[in-house]
């Protein structure tokens, strides 16, 4: 510990264990600006600021946050995650503006202006700036670029504010820079209440002036320097003073001369955390990472000095890697900014394929494949200098990088890597592939485009064209010595002993020694940013984190013939790029021969000759990138992610489907085959026209649809009323179809029954009902009856059906389907048919409905069939697949094809080749086929866009400040509804099935409370408060001009309707709570227990929707979250019932079809609800005089000792004389899961209770 250059300690922390060493510097004439500064006026100022900005690499950036947007400064490569700096109590990111350009080069930072600072919003009306309310700033930042770590760097307040974050989050948190302020300052206890008294009245009044509008008091531009520099004791010089201003100030509107002071006003009396020194303590501890304080010499320490001392003892303790520097300045001795790449991971049988996404997350990106050895880092320098309108996502190769290792004992083989890019394409639904590869990755996308030549629009190839060949007479004793080697580096593995370690400056020897100086030194960091971690034995030191198995990855070794018949495959624009001072892998003849057979028989194949080593892409990009932008102009579409997962309510549950193309087009239904799904049409969609929309159901039964009921079985005449309910969920008139296989038999009556209504249809290998023999009919109603009741009661007994591995899977729908799907396009198929086993982690099992085996279909004539026909009069097109039976006598389909020939001038019989699924497995057979048909009979409707579904239950949207609050109303419009509340984490669903149940001439207003359903969450940084429901109700009665209110809740709503009632008796006439009474009391310890924690992760909510593994921002199937809510609630609501809430909680995904999004504010979680006594609950009762039902569920505990509960049910019983209380059989969510036990009780106290004259809306 000593006096040192401030620089010279960030430059030991940047470039030492957390970044390349990289000496480096910026000469700024300091006393040539100083003495410009003192002379410029205001504008010449601002000018000279952004001039300063102009010399480096520093942009601008907007971060969104719920009440606005944070601004920043992003200093450096946009490519590498930034140092996140954060500056003090009413300064911005000017304050780093003379710090970053001295700073390394290679690194890149974002200074942030802070709510209420600079040029970021300030927090909504009516809020106030707390300490801890910036912590939501860093998981905004984190959400929007999708980072899950931190590196941070604060001055004063922003240091702080890193310690706060660092100490409370140390897992996100890599390095922490710290300058001038250490921790939060401790307060004289006696004069803590007295600030207290003193800044919330002036922050109140602050925040009335800011609604009023009014200009605050401007000064001229000298008086703003002198006023900044005498205000922060000169800790400002004059000379710095512009770089914050430029952010903080504004020309006055009323005095042209004259500028005031933008940042909020109430900042001058925000709160801090106001804890005690054992609090610091105990966060002291918890900050292990790199950790640099710098204490300037020349600034007070803003407590007693020995509060500093102690803390720096206890982190000394705890931390080997923490450094403190003192430095001769004063309090503002520092100046930073930078931008972003998305890391993904995708899920693989072994773990995850990680990856970097680079631009557009809407457009299908070039998947970059790299080199053996390397990683995704090897595009970092390439891909900032491409096309900005054009995505890249680079992925680290099995074993290299973030990826996860291959299991044990297993080799790595160059062609695993073939299935891997099928993988990554069935993940994100990609039917086609644009790649690029570096060295290996060439290789990789050349077999890869070889042998899949129809799912490869371009390839792009880095120094390596073709596989390597084994050379005979060295194969035995290489493959021998490689083998041995191979064995001895997967017991290393398992041993989980720690590789060798090295100083960083060692790792960047290895790797440029190790590519024979292929990789320039300046260029390493961008490989070992991902292949190395720091050694636990070592501090200091780091060994690399690839797999050893790796340097003995097993090649093709094919001959060159095998190449040769590889290249003529390749029909799509195709380039290489040839590093001139880059030897031939295996032989120039080699590698000209395949060149010569390329130019021969693709037209589209290129290759160009750069200057440049085998890492040209890494060490010089600009070698390469003009002939990568040409070729990309010429060959490169954008394909913008089209399909959108749907949820259709029906009565037993929801219809899934995926919609593909625009949402304001009508679009073509599509039905699938017998067990198949919506999956179908994965491969033959993408293919047809784009500006048409299509919309491809899962049947009930199949894929993410709902099943029906227990009991029942599946007939093919429920088509009728599920189509209507389509029709009737989008508003449509008409409909259009295209089917397969069970599919078409289904619109095939539908057509002929409602001719009316359907525009056209395409039918795919079947046509109409297929007509069974009497005695077949007999036999299979007595054979399948019994397997359907089977069937049934294993669906009923929720037992986990037998599982398989995926490629057994794979096996057994490809064997079951008669070979008649591809073992390609089972994947389609099985996305949305398996789910997980809970049983066995590897393998998956069959999730549609086993009772679908056992359907017996329409079983009606040929007489009907033929005189259904006769009714199909739009245009129809029949394609009959070559190879696939007709299922019946080929005479009932030629009856019937001729009826449709005679009567249907718009009928089209066309046959293709394939099998059954020709559609799925060779969608391209039957693509012109379906283009000519829709170009002559596909239409727009006009009018799709404004037509909407005329239903009962309407949605309701009431405007709170912060957003909608967003309702169901049930029933009649010209009455005042029954109010009803849900419970917490559900939303107004949790009373769809229970509402149809009651009279129909009563109205309900379900409400989604803010934060759940579709309603608004609350402002950040604002927690959720039990209360805020008393407001809420008095403003939907304001609203709608209710002199009174009727509430219905359940749960939470249940007691906070209690409350209301108790609060205010006056204005409610009656009152019915489901399954809770009132709020809990509960044992002091556990009182401060859930305080504790509930308090902490109300400002944790960005977090769970900043990263992928967390429950705002993760992903889900379906069925996950079905399963989730059933479990989580312990199995309160039924797997059925979960569909009426998940439909308005959760929001499919964009990005990743057949995925879900949680739409719940993260932050109800960790509302610890209403604090306090007994008495005043006993009090609330005693003020209820309304009618009041409450309903107690036989399975539900009480959450609390049950004389309280008991002692409130005698007040409300002793001065209540309406008050009933029942029990009702079953749990929690009875009223959803069993209405039916429910609706009865309910119906009986509305008839007594509720008068239609007392109910007729009236305004105040």
């Amino acid at each position: 510990m000593g006096k040192i250059n401030g620089i010279a300690a960030w430059n030991r922390l940047l470039t030492g264990s957390c970044w390349l060493s990289r000496k480096q510097s910026a000469n700024i004439p300091q006393a040539a600006v100083a003495s410009l500064l003192r002379r410029l006026s205001h504008h010449q100022a601002h000018d000279l600021v952004e001039r300063h900005d102009q010399q480096y690499d520093v942009e601008e950036v907007r971060i969104p946050v719920p009440y606005g947007e944070i601004a920043g400064k992003w200093w450096g490569p946009k490519n590498v995650r930034p140092v996140v700096s954060l500056h003090g109590w009413q300064d911005n990111a000017g304050t780093f503006d003379r710090l970053m350009p001295l700073l390394p080069k290679h690194m890149s930072f974002l200074a942030l202006d802070l709510p209420g600072h600079g040029l970021s919003s300030r927090l909504p009306d009516g809020m106030m700036y707390h300490s801890l309310d910036n912590t939501l700033v860093l998981f905004h930042l984190m959400k929007e670029y999708r980072w899950k770590k931190l590196s941070l760097m604060g001055h004063s307040m922003g240091s702080i504010l890193s310690f706060i974050f660092t100490a409370t989050f140390p897992e996100k948190v890599d390095f922490y820079i710290g300058i001038d302020a250490l921790k939060p300052h401790i307060n004289d206890a006696a004069k803590f209440p007295a600030r207290l008294e003193k800044r919330l009245p002036k922050a109140l009044l602050a925040d009335a002036r800011n609604r009023e509008k009014s200009e605050p008091p401007s000064y001229p531009y000298d008086e703003l320097i002198e006023r900044l520099h005498l205000g922060t004791n000169k800790s400002v010089s004059r000379e710095a003073a512009p770089f914050l201003l430029h952010r903080n100030t504004r020309k006055s509107t009323m005095h042209p001369d004259r500028y005031f002071f933008t940042r909020d006003s109430r900042l001058k009396h925000s709160l801090g955390v106001g804890w005690d020194q054992e609090t610091n303590l105990e966060f002291a501890k918890r900050v292990t990472m790199p950790y640099l304080f710098i204490k300037a010499l020349h600034s007070p320490y803003y407590e007693d000095k020995k509060y500093f001392d102690e803390f720096v003892d206890a982190v000394k303790q705890n931390n080997p890697l923490f450094e403190l520097e003192f430095v001769d300045s004063m309090h503002h001795l520092h100046l930073t900014e930078p931008e972003k790449v998305t890391e993904v991971q995708i899920p693989v049988p072994f773990g995850v394929i990680a990856g970097k996404w680079f631009g557009p997350k809407n457009v299908r990106p070039i998947l970059c494949l790299h080199g053996w050895l390397d990683n995704s880092g090897t595009f970092d320098r390439l891909i900032p200098l491409l096309p900005a309108d054009v995505s890249f996502l680079a992925v680290d190769l099995p074993g290299h990088g973030y990826s996860s290792r291959i299991p044990n004992g297993m080799a790595y083989y160059q062609l695993d890597c073939i299935p891997l890019i099928l993988y990554i394409m069935r993940e994100y639904g990609w039917t086609k592939v644009s790649l690029m590869g570096h060295s290996m990755g060439a290789i990789i996308c050349f077999i890869f485009t070889a042998l899949f030549p129809e799912k490869v629009d371009l390839l792009i190839g880095l120094d390596a064209l073709k596989p390597l060949s084994f050379k005979p007479e060295r194969f035995p004793q290489g493959m021998s010595k490689m083998m041995q080697k191979f064995i001895q580096a997967d017991v290393r593995n398992q041993e989980k002993s720690e590789p060798p370690s090295y100083a960083y400056e060692e790792m960047i020897d290895r790797l440029f020694d190790g590519t024979a100086a292929s990789v320039s030194r300046e260029t390493c960091p961008y490989l070992l940013q991902r292949n190395i971690k720091p050694s636990r034995k070592f501090p200091g030191k780091y060994y690399f984190d690839r797999d050893n198995r790796m340097k003995y990855n097993v090649i093709p070794g094919w001959a060159d013939s095998i190449n040769v018949e590889l290249a003529k495959r390749i029909s799509s624009p195709f380039l290489t790029l040839k590093a001139i001072d880059s030897p031939y892998a295996g032989s120039k003849e080699g590698f000209d021969q395949i060149v010569a057979v390329l130019k021969e028989s693709n037209p589209k194949y290129e290759v160009i000759y750069v200057k440049g080593s085998h890492h040209v892409h890494l060490t010089e990009p600009e070698n390469v990138v003009p002939a990568i932008v040409d070729f990309l102009r010429k060959h490169w579409h954008k394909e913008l992610d089209v399909v959108q997962e749907v949820r259709i309510p029906v009565p037993f549950g929801e219809l899934a489907g995926k919609w593909w193309g625009p949402r304001n087009i009508r679009p073509i239904v599509c039905l699938h085959g017998w067990q198949d799904n919506a999956g179908t049409f994965d491969t033959l969609i993408p293919l047809l026209p784009k500006h048409m929309s299509f919309l491809a159901i899962d049947l009930p039964g199949h894929g993410y649809s709902s099943r029906i009921p227990h009991g029942m079985s599946y007939q093919p005449m429920n088509v009728f009323y599920l189509l209507n309910f389509v029709m009737s969920e989008y508003g449509w008139k008409k409909i259009s179809l295209m089917s397969h296989s069970m599919g078409s038999v289904l619109h095939f009556a539908y057509a002929a029954v409602f001719p009316a209504r359907v525009d056209f249809v395409i039918s795919l290998d079947a046509l109409k009902p297929q007509v069974l023999k009497d005695n077949v009919i007999v036999s299979m109603l007595s054979e399948l009856t019994p397997e359907f009741v089977r069937a049934d009661l294993r669906n009923q007994d929720k037992s986990e059906p037998p599982s398989y591995t995926y490629e057994e899977t794979v096996d057994r729908l490809y064997q079951g389907a008669v070979n008649s799907i591809t073992r390609e396009a089972c994947p389609f198929l099985l996305q949305r048919n398996i789910r997980k086993s809970a049983k066995f982690p590897d393998k998956y099992y069959f999730a549609r409905d086993s009772r679908l085996k056992y359907g017996l279909g329409f079983l009606w004539s040929q007489e009907v069939n033929v005189r259904l026909a006769q009714n199909l009069t739009m245009p129809f097109l029949f394609i009959k697949a070559s190879d696939s039976p007709y299922w019946e006598r080929k005479k009932n389909y030629d009856d019937v094809i001729e009826i449709l020939q005679r009567n249907n001038a718009y009928f089209e019989l066309r046959h293709v080749e394939g099998t059954h699924h020709v559609h799925l497995s060779h969608p391209e057979r039957v693509v012109p086929i379906i283009t000519d048909f829709l170009k002559k009979y596909w239409q727009k409707d006009e009018d799709v866009a404004i037509t909407f579904p005329v239903v009962q239950v309407s949605e309701e949207r009431i405007r709170l400040p912060f957003g909608d609050l967003v309702c169901k109303w049930w029933g009649p419009r010209e009455q005042r509804p029954i109010v009803c509340l849900h419970g917490w984490l559900d939303n107004a669903g949790t009373f769809d099935r229970l509402l149809p149940l009651l009279p129909r001439h009563i109205s309900f207003l379900a409400i989604d409370i803010p934060g759940h359903g579709r309603s608004a969450h609350l402002p950040a940084g604002v927690a959720y408060n039990a209360l805020d429901t008393l407001r809420l109700l008095l403003h939907v009665m304001q609203y709608y001009g209710w002199p009174r209110i009727s509430l219905m809740c359940h749960s939470i709503g249940a007691v906070m309707s209690y409350v209301f009632a108790g609060v205010f008796p006056d204005r409610v006439d009656l009152l019915i709570s489901f399954d809770l009474l009132k709020p809990f009391i509960l044992d002091p310890d556990m009182l401060l227990f859930l305080l504790a924690d509930s308090i902490p992760k109300t400002l944790d909510f960005s977090t769970e929707s900043s990263t992928d593994s967390a429950p705002n921002g993760r992903l889900f199937e379906y069925d996950q979250l079905v399963e989730h809510m059933h479990v989580g609630f312990h199995e309160s609501i039924s797997r059925e019932a979960c569909h009426f809430l998940l439909y308005r909680a959760a929001e499919p995904a964009a990005d990743r079809p057949g995925h879900f999004r949680r739409r719940t504010d993260p932050r109800v979680r960790h509302n610890h609800g209403l604090v306090w006594s007994h008495d005043l609950n006993l009090e609330i009762a005693r003020r209820i005089k309304a009618p009041f039902l409450y309903l107690k569920t036989t399975e539900t505990p009480l959450f609390e000792d049950p004389q309280y509960h008991q002692e409130t049910l005698d007040m409300l019983t002793a001065n209540n004389e309406q008050f009933v209380q029942a029990s009702v059989e079953g749990k929690h969510h009875v009223h959803l899961s069993d209405p039916e036990r429910v609706a009865p009780l309910v119906q009986h106290f509305l008839a007594k209770h509720w008068t239609k004259e007392n109910y007729f809306q009236s305004k105040l």
